[in-house]
């Protein structure tokens, strides 16, 4: 107590909060610590000097909000304070902190937060709904708020309001009923338009909502479907498709709307009879829209049917035009949804494939879509293998991603790409991948392959061993620099010399003994590279080396389950579950991962592939992959339908 009295608390002009020369947050710990006669304490001397700060306005650096927060329900008294702070100051103060500071203080800060909720100050009231992603108590407290929120005169309280929908694990009934009542809100369409676009998946923030919440939320939306309002109509459809297969009882409402004179209700209309029944005469449909007069319809129904990517191959015909279009803007944009077909859009791709005749052909950003035309764009080789040799200055790196899409297709590139390999700079890293993908003889690679070792990045030595293994047992003559590779100062790099390893000799048993101490928990490390050793085999071996290695499969497993799970890790176990039936342990793991709580990213659809990967031996996923084909959205519902037919199969 006595500490307490004699440390001042932080000056503005002091750094930081924990850990600064302020004593006073270690010592309320202390006392919170200490007991009953440490909770005395802090009523009678800390809980005052709060309050004494929040009067002369003492709240910089956010000192008495973790003070607050020590002291839990014995702050109390200090809320009406900090309430008077927040609307005296509601622009200065880092309102995302007080928040959550309120409600750690217990039932009375529940009922202040409430206050917040309500207030007249927007400033304050979008605020308090913000923070709900800091909270981390069950929110369903909140719901009539909320609700109030939804139905507010600022629309930027309805889009807060709205927004924070998926905080609530079941959202009750007037939360719904409130979020179906802002589709096609035009007030929050004009005041946040990068986020309400018809192109937008889900059709804007609302409808975003409304796919969170799924299908307690589709007899709500199937009837705003016969709103007066086109927005609303279009949204609505946009949403339910989105909803996917749960959707499926809004069927014959959508069905009906397909016939109206307005292009985005119909076009919305369409996409979701796709996404929730896979009907292949709603992709009929939207080829027959993309294939009329006005070229804003055209494109439109274009970009819509290019999203379902391979599937909608068939209908390439309708991009033609299109691509020759005089307009150079309507040409780019067909390109850009063109080459989501994938290599199926054989027509479309040897239309693109012939207009490459110069470097800039390329773009600066086209590369990595046009990949996705794979070996359909073979008829560009030769245009490519010119573009490399006049292209010596700069770039190349284009040229060869696109020839590395190709693939064996464009082997006569060899020559072209060896000379990038030869210049010795970062660009080799591309151009070694792109003959790894082109299987050259031995004789073409061995030499690319032993001047991308003596490089010194660490990028183009990975390459080359990538390359040695893309070679196999022919590149025999080149293991001593292979195993030399396996002490190189890179993780990355030592895990490509495992690859090419075991690709030449034709088995893992000489290198698993290396790679289980690279993977271990007391593993050397990352070296210079971004990726650990782990991170290198899991990411980018795994997948080049399945499934030729089956024995690799319980070391790169002990390495998933003490990594935490991030953006990478489904990628991860897709790859593992190539090795199919010997990739029976990720289950376990892939299951673990499903039941996890959705964040802003969902990677549920990969994991469902990895489950279909796997096969019968993943024959313990079908309960939940059945549920998942019930309840979730679009992409993940396909995904585990299309797991559980592989797996019952027994393919």
């Amino acid at each position: 107590m006595q500490a307490f009295r004699e440390e001042q608390p932080l000056a503005t002009g002091q750094h930081g909060i924990e850990g600064s020369t302020s004593v006073r947050i270690s010592v309320v710990r202390a006392l919170a610590a200490a007991g009953e006669p440490g909770r005395k304490a802090m009523a009678e001397v800390v809980v005052p000097a709060i309050i004494d700060d929040l009067r002369n306005g003492r709240m910089d650096r956010g000192q008495p909000a973790h003070l607050i927060s020590a002291c839990g329900p014995l702050a109390a008294p200090c809320l009406p304070h900090v309430l008077e702070q927040l609307r005296k100051r509601p622009v200065d103060l880092l309102s995302d902190q007080w928040m959550q500071t309120i409600i750690e203080v217990g039932p009375a800060g529940v009922a202040a937060y409430k206050e917040l909720l309500g207030d007249a100050n927007t400033h304050i009231r979008k605020d308090a709904l913000r923070a709900f992603y800091y909270l981390k108590i069950d929110v369903t407290v909140f719901a009539p708020e909320v609700a109030a929120a939804m139905r507010a005169d600022d629309p930027g309280v309805r889009w807060a309001a709205v927004d924070q929908v998926y905080k609530f694990p079941a959202p009750p009934p007037e939360l719904v009923a409130a979020a179906v009542a802002l589709l096609g809100d035009k007030g929050v369409a004009e005041s946040y338009p990068p986020t309400t676009g018809i192109g937008t998946p889900g059709g804007g923030p609302v409808a975003r909502a409304l796919v969170r919440i799924g299908k307690p939320a589709v007899p709500g939306i199937t009837k705003a479907l016969a709103s007066d309002d086109v927005i609303t109509r279009t949204h609505a459809a946009l949403a339910l498709g989105e909803i996917g297969p749960a959707a499926r009882d809004a069927l014959p409402a959508l069905r009906k709307l397909e016939g109206e004179r307005f292009v985005g209700p119909v076009l919305g209309a369409l996409v979701a009879r796709y996404k929730i029944a896979g009907d292949d005469d709603a992709l009929a449909g939207l080829a027959a829209l993309a294939d009329g007069r006005l070229v804003e319809v055209n494109l439109g129904a274009a970009r819509e049917l290019a999203r379902f990517g391979p599937a909608a191959a068939a209908h390439e015909g309708v991009f033609l035009p299109l691509l020759e279009h005089e307009d150079p803007a309507v040409r780019a944009a067909a390109l850009e949804s063109v080459v989501e077909l994938g290599p199926g859009a054989k027509r479309a791709a040897a239309l693109i494939a012939g207009r490459i005749r110069q470097p800039e052909d390329l773009g600066r950003v086209m590369p990595p879509p046009l990949r996705k035309l794979g070996p359909s764009l073979a008829p560009a080789v030769p245009a490519l293998r010119s573009c490399l040799r006049q292209n010596q200055q700069w770039g190349q790196t284009n040229e060869c991603e696109v020839l590395e899409a190709i693939g064996p297709a464009a082997r006569d590139a060899v020559p072209e790409l060896v000379a990038v390999v030869e210049k010795g700079d970062y660009k080799a890293v591309y151009a070694l991948r792109a003959l790894a993908a082109l299987r050259p003889t031995a004789a073409d690679a061995l030499p690319a392959a032993r001047a991308g070792l003596r490089n010194r990045h660490f990028g183009v030595r990975g390459a080359a061993l990538q390359l040695l293994g893309a070679v196999g047992p022919e590149a025999r003559e080149a293991l001593p620099e292979v195993r030399e590779a396996l002490g190189d100062p890179d993780a990355a790099v030592r895990m490509w010399a495992v690859y090419a390893g075991i690709r030449i000799e034709g088995s893992a048993a000489p290198y698993l003994t290396q790679l289980a101490r690279e993977l271990g928990p007391d593993g050397p490390g990352r070296g210079r590279s971004v990726f650990s050793a782990g991170e290198a085999f899991a990411w980018e071996i795994v997948p080049v080396l399945a499934p030729e290695a089956p024995e690799v499969v319980p070391v790169v497993l002990d390495w998933l389950r003490r990594s935490p799970p991030d953006l990478r890790r489904p990628a991860a176990l897709r790859a593992v579950a190539n090795y199919g039936p010997a990739a029976r342990g990720a289950v376990s793991l892939i299951l673990a991962d499903l039941a996890r709580p959705v964040g802003q990213t969902d990677n549920r659809e990969v994991l469902c592939e990895a489950l279909g990967a796997i096969g019968p031996a993943a024959s313990d996923a079908l309960p939940a992959l059945r549920v998942l084909g019930d309840t979730s959205g679009w992409k993940v519902a396909w995904a585990a339908r299309r797991a559980v037919e592989r797996i019952e199969r027994k393919e």
